[in-house]
C-alpha cells in the first residue's frame, strides 16, 4: 500500500509535467518568444501526436487534454509493472475533469479544475496536503491557447470529424477555430527526474574501467553526428580543488542537440542540451544499449585537451563544493533547466543539469542500459546526483586533462 501511495504521488508530478507550467514558475518554464506555426505543429505531433489545428472555446468531454491524462498514468505505472486502471470523466456542471486511479482494492480520486488555460488539482485524503499548495498550472500550448481574452481547447476528433468541422464552421462565431496563427509550443516538465538526493557510489553503477581500451574505438569513430568543436582557447576555466572546470556550459553543434524550448537565443544564454550519446559523441543506439568500458579521460564532444567528467570527478567536485559553497556559483551562473525523458522542457532558472561519462546499469530490467549519471545544482544551492535516462537533455561542463 505504501509503495502504491508513493507511485500515485509520483503520478501527480507526471500529470503536471505533461500539462504545463506553474504560474509561480516552480519546476516549470515559460517560453520567451512564440515559434512559427510549422515548428509548433511539429512539436505538438512529437509530444502529443496532434496534427490538426482544431480548437473550441468550450471545454468539453472531447477536449484533447482529457485524452492525455490517463496516458501519463499508464506510462508511469508500466515502469513499475503495476496494473493500474485509470478513468477520466468530464463534469459539465462543475466544468472540470474527474480522475480515478484504481489498483486492486484501492482507488484514488482527483479533480482537475480548469480556468482558461490554467488548471488546479484537488483531492481529499492522503494526497490533499501534497497538492494544496500547488496552485494553478498552465497547460501546454499544444493543448490550450489564449487569444484576445478567450481560451481555446484543442479538440480530439477523428479525421472525418476534422474535415467536416473545418468545412462547416468557417462562418461560425469562433465556436471551433482552425487556427493558422503562430502558437507558442511552450513545453513543460515534471520536477527534475534527478530529484533524488541519494548519492549512490560508483561501485553500484556500470562504471568506467581506467586504462581499458576495449571500447576506446567506440569514441568519436562510432559517432554519426557532425560535431563542431571550438578550440580550448575559446573557453574559460576555474581551478576547483586541483581540477580545472569550464566556467560556462558547452555550446557546440551536434546533430540532434537542442536549445532550450527550441529557441536559438537560449543556446547563446545557456549552452546546448545534449542526450548522453550526443555528449559522448557516439551512436544514438547507445542511449538504449550498453557502451561498456571506456578509457579515461573520455573526450566526448569536449574540446581537445579537455574531457567529459566521469562519475568520480563529479563526486570529488560535489564533496568539495558542499564544503566550500562559494564555488557553486560557477555552476549556477546559467541555470538552463533541461528536457526530461518525455522530452518536456523544464526547470528553467531553477536547475543546472550536467552529464557525466558514466553509465548506470539497472539490474533485472529490460531497459537496464538506458541510464547514465546526471549531476545537478538547484537554485537553493542543493547538489544532487541521480541515474537518469540517457535520452534526457542536459548540459556539459568539460574539465582540462592536465593542469596548466
Amino acid at each position: 500500500m505504501k509503495r502504491i501511495l508513493v507511485i500515485v504521488a509520483s503520478f501527480m508530478f507526471v500529470l503536471l509535467s505533461g500539462c504545463g507550467e506553474s504560474s509561480g514558475d516552480v519546476g516549470f518554464l515559460k517560453s520567451e518568444e512564440e515559434h512559427q506555426e510549422e515548428s509548433t505543429n511539429d512539436r505538438c505531433v512529437e509530444k502529443f501526436d496532434i496534427e490538426d489545428d482544431v480548437w473550441s472555446t468550450s471545454l468539453s468531454e472531447n477536449s484533447y487534454i482529457k485524452n492525455q491524462i490517463c496516458d501519463y498514468a499508464v506510462d508511469l505505472f508500466d515502469t513499475y509493472d503495476i496494473e493500474m486502471s485509470c478513468s477520466v470523466r468530464y463534469n459539465s456542471r462543475l466544468n472540470h475533469f474527474e480522475i480515478t486511479l484504481s489498483e486492486k482494492s484501492n482507488a484514488w480520486d482527483f479533480d482537475v479544475a480548469i480556468s482558461g488555460c490554467k488548471f488546479k488539482l484537488t483531492t481529499e485524503g492522503p494526497f490533499s496536503a501534497i497538492i494544496t499548495d500547488m496552485g494553478f498550472w498552465t497547460m501546454d500550448r499544444c493543448l490550450c491557447k489564449e487569444e484576445n481574452g478567450d481560451a481555446y481547447y484543442r479538440e480530439a476528433k477523428s479525421d472525418a470529424e476534422v474535415e467536416s468541422s473545418s468545412s462547416s464552421n468557417e462562418s461560425d462565431d469562433m465556436e471551433v477555430s482552425s487556427s493558422s496563427e503562430e502558437i507558442q509550443s511552450s513545453s513543460s516538465s515534471e520536477k527534475n527526474q534527478s530529484s533524488s538526493s541519494s548519492k549512490k557510489k560508483q561501485s553500484s553503477s556500470s562504471s568506467e574501467k581506467k586504462g581499458s581500451s576495449s571500447s576506446s574505438e567506440k569514441q568519436q569513430s562510432s559517432s554519426s553526428k557532425q560535431v563542431v568543436v571550438a578550440p580550448i582557447e575559446d573557453y574559460e576555466f576555474v581551478e576547483i580543488n586541483s581540477q580545472y572546470w569550464m566556467t560556462r556550459d558547452l555550446h557546440v553543434f551536434v546533430e540532434g542537440s537542442r536549445c532550450y524550448d527550441d529557441d536559438p537565443s537560449n543556446c547563446e544564454r545557456y549552452g546546448r542540451l545534449y542526450t548522453w550519446a550526443q555528449a559522448m559523441a557516439i551512436d544514438e543506439k547507445y542511449n538504449s544499449e550498453e557502451l561498456g568500458e571506456i578509457s579515461l579521460p573520455y573526450q566526448g564532444i569536449c574540446p581537445e585537451g579537455t574531457h567529459l567528467p566521469s562519475y568520480g570527478e563529479w563526486e570529488d567536485l560535489f564533496d568539495f563544493v558542499n564544503e566550500h559553497p562559494e564555488y557553486k556559483s560557477y555552476f549556477m551562473n546559467q541555470m538552463g533547466g533541461a528536457y526530461d525523458y518525455h522530452e518536456y522542457y523544464r526547470s528553467l532558472e531553477e536547475e543546472s543539469l550536467f552529464w557525466s561519462s558514466t553509465e548506470y546499469e539497472i539490474t533485472d530490467s529490460s531497459d537496464k542500459y538506458e541510464y547514465a549519471w546526471l549531476w545537478a545544482f538547484h537554485d537553493d544551492s542543493v547538489t544532487v546526483s541521480d541515474n537518469g535516462h540517457k535520452i534526457t537533455g542536459a548540459y556539459i561542463r568539460c574539465i582540462k586533462n592536465d593542469a596548466p
